[in-house]
């Protein structure tokens, strides 16, 4: 309350100050130091502040300045007081950056010439008697703004709080700026090397901070043992943050550089740079550059690097409604991982780039983010790292990375239109492209993962591709090249693609090519293109194995139980690179692999292109083995297990028969309808081994049958496990022609022609056109049908396909060609992917603000090439083409419904939803005594009441006496003033939009009448003794009558009827007797007067003709009584030659003495009294003759 007076009184003390004024700044000040221009600049910030009305501005020259009123009292000095700050004001505007002779804002040069605002109050350098605060804005503050300072050297160590502006201000939080339920613009400031333990630069609680090209430097967030130490450079709760074209550079705490909580950021083009979250309370030791919980956090052009912080180092985001980062960089930071994201509604990372992190570079928990459009490079540890995480990433390069992608924990992203290349493993065991473990899934399209590199020390698993411990991922149209798994003296597994543990993962129309498992230093390698172990089963469908190379299984290695399945696949040229020992094609140790349409060719090595150790039993159905290049063995090897071939041809390979088997193992081959060379068993449909299969041309690797082979319609369908009818053979064609299947993989017929040139996949816009073509060798003869996943499209049946597009549309196509001899002849299957129409992710939202005001609203949507336009009213406003659309100084005309409408590069657009921007106007309260009692006699209540304007439904007044607070919070207030007392009342509007919140009522100055008794005596003419019948007449003296008393007489204290006028007349004995009390009551009608009763006459009534009073010897008479002061006195006085003669008054007093001679025994004197004597009993007293005592009366009426 005394620091709502204090302000209040400053208020009224300036309330003749004119509007939108300009008041000087100077350390020293100058003049009259009343800040009224440079000439007579003040040296109070906060002075000035006190004295601005809305819309002044307050121009500060450099310098360094200290706080010095407290922020609860800002209209007294306390020198070196730590609750001191620069209290803000609303509307009222700080410019710093002054040399000072400036007029106009635009003459600074405040980039170079910021003033200081420090809180370093006491010892230079001793952080311990700093001000809690340096700034502080607390309550609504309108257009507030707080241009060029910088603000240093606040040390928030506080254990309580200060009640600012109705708000209370912790003193643990905002060393630099304390914001608390208020609304802030800074611009062009730098908040430094403050201290506190939540928010050491700037703390932002239930606020709404704009910051514009300002920098965070070097703030601390203190108690790094406890979890309080957040937010080093800001600290968010329940507030909203926009952040344009600022640094936030080298700020120490959990959220080194900002710390968001149940908040709303925007950051828009800054710089998030070496911030710090080595906080010893492990748990807290997170988010060094940004911590963002349970919060909607934006950030688009932006750098975030060189932070350092045990977990997210760069961003951590926990719970939060909306993390969405664009257009950024996040690069050199340290800790675990540079950005960590958990259990987050939605996470988008779009068009950015990671890289050079230390470790890990986006880890992410329970979320599913959308990762588009972004490159990884360089990071220390796993590029991606997912656990229980599903979510999309498209169209991102990972390479030069510790691994580019590892998924945990039923993990199962979408993985589409990805390059993972050049990456290299740093963990034991592990590879540097792509890892999935513990029921991992993910579904992986259209990539490249390429180049990659394994660890170099240990034993070394996948350097493509790593799937274990029962994961199951899927593969469609990828391409796996060049990956190595090595290191020197050591085993290595799958150099290209390993599986192990129980993961079945599926590779359809993959390219798995040119990689490589190290064998050196007589170490063993197994599967160059493929390793898999520990009863995986994975299945390969249309997939191209070759050019790998491994010591054992140079293009596949499958071991420990692992029933691999290959349908469709070539598996050719393996061991070029790195000679296979065992299996140029694969090695099978232990486990039953099974081929179907498959073609071994050009593979390279020492024993086998297929060799079968211990219990393998692979089985191979409709295969060919053919032109293998093996230094012996030149088929399949078969040592120990059974191996079962049908339907198939194993002819011309270097070195030999077609299959050998052991002697010394217990080896078995089953062949039934197969051409096998050196086998002349001819039962069971087999031909002659010595038979030529009669291939097209072996050398430029065409394996199809010529016309006359005897392999045609020579298989048996019965061996055929797969829907003859429905099935391609290996070159796309039909299956089954005739009646009989042909051996090998392809089928036989002059009737279809050759595919010259394949489709092609596509990438097209919505509501934009696709065309497929194929190239055929010829088109007699044939028909043609179009297919979308392998479903007819109604009238597609030429060789091209031309289809204006919807976003259904995306899918597969092939063209299928057919004859009507031979069946049907396939394309390739290609992929049209028609880019997702644009989708709004955040909603902006509703704003209320007052006239003057900022207001800003953002959005975001995901799409690709977006561009953005804010329309108001359904018209778009020129320049407002980013996400976030920021009005400053509102006025009423900028009300209305704003919507976001975004763009991709395809013109397909989206708009949001239509939000509110209400700008109420500023309205100016008023409040007047409108009941003024200012004069009133003393002693009597006074009763005033205020009629106001703009006070709101909930006001609050208080009423003061001399500026001292009085009386609750009423309209109307009761009290007993005194005279020359000031009353006046204070209005604190309950509206949000006014230009001050507290105004001041007219004063009353109080006049306060003393009260005016009247002082009233009486007097009786003839004394209070009278005769019997006697008129008598009482008269008054009034003094402080009035002017017009009224009179009453009264007899014993009862009013006497009538006697109302200053005077009674009266006659004794019939009005009043003896011993009745005669008194006067005299009221002053004046405004104060008062009633007042005289002092109370008792009177004496004597009988008519008063006898002598003698004694028993002498007997006088006195005459005429009553008299008029001269009477006679006669009688006998025996032996005296003289008496005495003595008169006394009522009251015992002697007035009147004289000697009267006796003659003759005989006293006769005549007595003439004292003509001043009044009317009244008197007594006489004779001496001489004994005493005697005569009563008598003068009357002199």
């Amino acid at each position: 309350m005394l620091k709502k007076l204090l302000y209040l009184v400053a208020l009224l003390a300036f309330a003749n100050i004119s509007r939108a004024a300009i008041h000087y700044v100077t350390v020293s000040g100058a003049g009259s130091q009343n800040g009224s221009s440079w000439s007579n600049a003040s040296n109070d910030i906060q002075a000035m502040i006190n004295l601005s009305s809305a819309g002044d501005q307050i121009w500060v020259v450099n310098g360094r300045y200290k706080p010095t009123h407290p922020a609860n009292n800002v209209s007294t000095i306390s020198v070196n007081n730590r609750n001191n700050a620069f209290v803000l004001k609303a509307d009222v505007q700080l410019y710093g950056g002054f040399t000072g002779t400036e007029t106009a804002v635009t003459q600074r040069d405040s980039i170079f010439n910021l003033t200081v605002l420090t809180g370093d109050l006491g010892i230079v350098g001793s952080d311990t008697d700093n001000a809690y605060h340096v700034v502080v804005a607390s309550g609504s503050l309108g257009t507030a703004v707080l241009n060029s300072f910088a603000i240093k050297h606040g040390y928030a160590d506080g254990l309580d709080s200060t009640s600012v502006n109705g708000n209370y201000v912790v003193q643990s939080a905002g060393g630099g700026i304390a914001c608390r339920g208020s609304q802030l613009i800074v611009v062009n400031c730098l908040v430094d090397s403050n201290s506190a333990n939540q928010g050491a630069g700037i703390s932002n609680y239930q606020s709404m901070l704009n910051l514009v090209r300002s920098g965070l430097t070097n703030n601390a967030a203190m108690n790094l043992l406890t979890a309080s130490a957040l937010g080093g450079g800001i600290y968010n709760m329940q507030s909203s943050l926009t952040m344009t074209n600022c640094n936030i550079i080298g700020n120490v705490g959990s959220g080194g550089g900002i710390y968001n909580d149940l908040s709303s950021v925007n950051i828009v083009n800054s710089v998030i740079r070496l911030n710090s979250s080595y906080n010893l309370y492990y748990s807290y030791n997170a988010g060094a550059g940004i911590l963002t919980h349970k919060s909607s956090t934006t950030i688009s052009g932006s750098v975030i690097n060189k932070n350092s912080g045990a977990q997210g180092a760069a961003v951590w985001d926990d719970s939060s409604s909306l993390l969405m980062i664009a257009n950024s960089t996040v690069d050199s930071n340290s800790g675990q991982m540079a950005i960590a994201a958990f259990a987050s509604s939605s996470v988008v990372f779009d068009n950015c780039s990671i890289s050079y992190s230390a470790y890990i570079g986006f880890q992410c928990a329970n979320v599913s983010p959308t990762i588009t459009n972004s490159v990884f490079n360089y990071n220390g540890g796993n590029a991606l790292n997912y656990s229980r995480t599903s979510g999309v990433i498209s169209g991102c390069t990972f390479s030069h990375n510790a691994r580019a992608i590892y998924l945990d924990s039923f993990s199962a992203p979408a993985i589409n239109g990805c390059t993972i290349g050049n990456n290299v493993g740093s963990l034991l065991h592990e590879g540097g492209g792509m890892i999935c473990t513990n029921y991992s899934s993910p579904v992986v399209t259209n990539c490249t993962i390429t180049q990659n590199l394994t660890a170099i020390y240990a034993n070394q698993y996948g350097g493509g591709v790593k799937n274990i411990n029962h994961s199951s991922p899927s593969f469609t149209n990828c391409i796996i090249s060049s990956n190595t798994a090595g290191a020197n003296g050591y085993p290595n597994f799958g150099g290209g693609i390993y599986n192990g543990n129980f993961s079945s993962p599926t590779f359809t129309n993959c390219t798995i090519t040119g990689n490589n498992a190290l064998q050196q230093y007589y170490t063993s390698s197994y599967g160059g293109g493929i390793c898999n172990e520990n009863s995986s089963a994975p299945v390969f469908t249309r997939c191209t194995i070759a050019s790998n190379g491994a010591g054992y299984g140079a293009g596949i290695c499958n071991i420990s139980a692992s029933p691999a399945t290959f349908t469709d696949c070539k598996i050719s040229y393996n061991g070029l690179s790195i000679s296979a020992f065992m299996g140029s094609g694969v090695y099978n140790d232990s486990s039953s692999s099974i081929f179907t349409n498959c073609l071994f060719n050009g593979n390279y090595g020492t024993q086998g292109t297929v060799y079968d150790i211990a219990s393998s039993a692979p089985v191979f159905t409709n295969c060919t083995i053919s032109n293998n290049k093996n230094a012996s063995y030149g088929g399949i090897l078969q040592w120990g297990g059974n191996v079962t071939v049908k339907n198939s041809i194993i002819w011309g390979n270097s070195s030999g028969v077609g299959i050998y088997l052991i002697p010394i193992a217990t080896s078995n081959a089953v062949t039934q309808y197969s051409l096998i060379e050196g086998q002349n068993d001819t039962t069971n449909g087999n031909i002659a081994g010595s038979t030529n299969p009669l291939f097209t041309d072996t050398t430029a690797g065409n394996f199809k049958l010529l016309v006359g082979s005897p392999c045609i319609n020579t298989a048996s369908n019965a061996f055929y496990t797969g829907n003859l009818s429905a099935d391609l053979d290996l070159g796309n064609g039909p299956r089954l022609v005739g009646t009989a299947i042909d051996m090998g993989p392809y089928e036989q017929c002059t009737g279809l022609p050759a595919i010259t040139a394949q489709p092609t996949a596509a990438t097209t816009c919505l509501n934009g056109t696709a065309t497929f073509s194929a190239g055929l060798s010829s088109t007699n003869g044939l028909s043609f049908q179009w297919q979308q996943n392998g479903v007819n499209i109604n009238g597609a049946t030429n060789t091209i396909y031309t289809k204006s597009v919807s976003f259904s549309d995306t899918g597969w196509y092939k063209l299928i060609i057919t004859s009507a001899v031979c069946g049907n002849l396939y394309s390739d299957s290609v992929k049209l992917m028609v880019k997702a129409p644009p989708a709004i992710l955040q909603q902006p939202t509703d704003t209320t603000i007052c006239a003057g005001g900022s207001f800003s609203l953002s959005g975001a949507a995901s799409g690709s090439g977006l561009s953005y336009q804010w329309l108001k009213n359904g018209n778009p406003i020129t320049g407002a083409t980013t996400v976030t659309y920021i009005v400053t100084n509102a006025q009423i005309a900028d009300s209305g419904s704003y919507t976001l409408k975004a763009m991709d590069s395809c013109g397909n657009t989206v708009t949001s939803q239509n939000v509110l921007a209400t700008v109420h106007p500023i309205y100016t309260p008023t409040i007047i005594i409108a009941t003024a009692h200012d004069t009133i006699c003393q002693g009597t209540l006074a009763t005033f009441a205020v009629a106001t304007t703009y006070g709101g439904n909930t006001p609050n007044y208080q009423w003061y006496q001399n500026n001292n607070p009085m009386g609750g919070d009423s309209a109307t207030c009761v009290y007993m003033p005194a005279n020359g007392d000031v009353i006046k009342c204070i209005l604190n509007s309950s509206l949000t939009c006014v230009d001050t919140a507290f105004v001041a009522s007219n004063s009353i100055e109080m006049t306060v009448n003393p009260i005016v008794t009247p002082l009233v005596t009486i007097s009786c003419g003839l004394g209070d003794s009278v005769l019997e019948g006697q008129q008598v007449i009482f008269t008054s003296s009034v003094v402080n009558g009035g002017a017009a008393p009224q009179y009453q007489w009264r007899k014993n204290n009862n009013n006497i009827p009538g006697a109302t006028n200053d005077s009674y007349t009266t006659v004794a004995g019939t009005d009043f007797q003896g011993s009745d009390q005669i008194s006067l009551s005299v009221r002053n009608t004046d405004a104060c007067g008062a009633d007042s009763v005289s002092t109370s006459l008792l009177m004496y009534v004597t009988p008519t003709g008063i006898n002598n009073i003698s004694n028993d010897d002498y007997h006088f008479s006195l005459y005429p009584n009553p008299n008029d002061g001269s009477f006679t006195i006669k009688g006998a006085a025996t032996g005296c030659s003289n008496v005495t003669l003595e008169v006394y008054n009522m009251l015992g007093q002697n007035v009147y003495n004289e000697e009267a001679p006796v003659n003759n025994g005989q006293l006769n004197q005549k007595l003439n009294l004292e003509k001043s004597l009044p009317s009244g009993n008197y007594f006489l007293k004779i001496n001489g003759v004994g005493t005697t005592v005569i009563r008598f009366a003068i009357n002199k009426n």
